[in-house]
């Protein structure tokens, strides 16, 4: 969650430059990791399994915009964050600027461009965070309290 907030704290002050986008992703990305299965470590939802579980409902959604804005457009190639066009004769390919002299294709992936939701976004990240923190406090507490040698 530090490594997302710290993409959070970037992009505000890369704002309306080429690299706000890419800390925007850096911010989900880095939220989302945990919740997927990786090789030999599970998932934090082994010690969370009803996460999201706020009471506040909002709260909620904005866990499932950052599972599917990862899914959906910056992690996988998924249809949903992808374009493909078919090009005809004469057309100027979209990403090259060549004209065709026959039909071809053109693949692009979709970018979710839309800066103004990262605050609401992050808002989701602080409060993990505060709540992962405390949770390890206290289990840290609780493990040290046991194994104290007087």
């Amino acid at each position: 969650m530090e490594y997302a907030s710290e993409a959070f704290r970037l992009f505000q002050a890369a704002c309306g430059t080429s690299g706000d986008y890419h800390f925007f992703l850096s911010m989900v990305v880095c939220y989302c990791r945990p919740f997927t299965q990786t090789r030999g470590i599970g998932s934090i939802l082994c010690e969370y399994p009803d996460y999201p579980d706020y009471a506040d409902a909002e709260m909620n959604t904005r866990h499932q915009r950052m599972i599917d804005i990862r899914h959906n457009f910056s992690s996988h190639s998924s249809i949903l964050g992808t374009r493909a066009f078919l090009l005809a004769p004469h057309s100027r390919h979209p990403a090259t600027g060549d004209v065709c002299t026959d039909f071809h294709y053109a693949v692009a992936k979709r970018r979710f461009e839309h800066p103004e939701f990262a605050p609401w976004l992050h808002e989701l990240v602080a409060r993990f965070e505060d709540r992962l923190d405390a949770d390890i406090c206290a289990v840290t507490n609780e493990v040290g309290n046991t194994y104290r040698r007087w």
